[in-house]
């Protein structure tokens, strides 16, 4: 009896150990033919991209891609009022008191401070981010609440938002490829694929970074853009949908004075264009 215990308890064990092994091939399985799903779609992807590449090289003449921004028809336009903003972070510390202000088409403002002053809160609470903590006061749209659901879907359909240091970037990929499949992912289904490209090169033009478009991003390592160039690259990624109003959370940070010039210089170019951008910029305490 003994021993037929014994070889039921080790048959049990073995068939166990088989549906362990089975499971685990199976997801295995799947995972290695999602690898190769992806990696065909992305290789068939750039060989699309680069036939564009060559047909767009050879049908336009060169210099025909223009280089400035289509001016925003009056009724697109967006400008955005706040009164009286207060916010409480979630443990009940009072970050904002009071802020009035407005941001008006073809405007650049700067909210100006040391760490720890509230300058990013201030961005998020107008940009719409901050989901915890308690507001007080009102922000208007084109003249309209924003927690009106028609004015609320309005604001997040025409603005943008870049991140403190954010990499939305694929440090592999060229800048042409980056801005190629940021414009299939963030412009609408309506337009065609040589619109999305054309769109990319466009935005890039804009930002003179024609001459970057085949430079590989590269990492933190060393080699490829600088860290301007991949602020700049950030910065065509949010402009690929031309949004009406722009949020930027230090976008000069960490940037020597000639590559904040040309970040700054590029906005500028973007509010004469009848579009408004905000940004915060950091203040070193005196």
């Amino acid at each position: 009896m003994a021993g037929y215990e014994d070889g039921a308890f080790s048959w049990a064990n073995q068939s166990g150990l088989t549906a362990v092994i089975v499971i685990f091939l199976l997801v295995l399985g799947v995972f290695v033919a999602l690898a190769a799903l992806i990696y065909v779609n992305h290789r068939i992807f750039l060989h699309r991209l680069d036939k564009h590449e060559h047909e767009d090289a050879t049908l336009k003449p060169a210099g025909e891609l223009k280089t400035e921004m289509d001016e925003l028809p009056d009724d697109q336009r967006m400008g955005i009022a706040f009164s009286e903003l207060s916010y409480w972070a979630p443990n009940g510390r009072q970050l904002l008191n009071g802020v009035t202000g407005a941001i008006n088409p073809g405007e650049c403002i700067a909210v100006m401070g040391p760490s720890g002053s509230g300058k990013t809160t201030c961005l998020d609470v107008l940009a719409g981010r901050r989901r915890t903590g308690r507001f007080s006061g009102h922000i208007y749209v084109n003249g309209n609440d924003r927690n009106t659901p028609k004015a609320s879907a309005y604001f997040d359909a025409h603005c943008g938002y870049m991140l403190q240091l954010a990499e939305a970037f694929a440090p592999a990929l060229t800048v042409r490829e980056n801005l190629a499949y940021a414009a299939m992912l963030r412009l609408p289904a309506s337009l065609s694929f040589e619109e999305k490209m054309e769109r990319a090169e466009q935005v890039a033009a804009e930002l003179n970074m024609t001459e970057l478009l085949d430079v590989t991003v590269g990492g933190a390592t060393g080699g490829g853009l600088s860290g301007g160039q991949k602020r700049k690259l950030m910065l065509a990624v949010e402009m690929l949908s031309r949004p009406a109003v722009l949020f930027l959370d230090e976008p000069t940070s960490g940037l020597d004075a000639t590559s904040a010039l040309e970040v700054m210089a590029t906005l500028r170019r973007f509010c004469a264009t009848g579009r408004a951008v905000a940004v915060t910029i950091h203040q070193p305490r005196a």
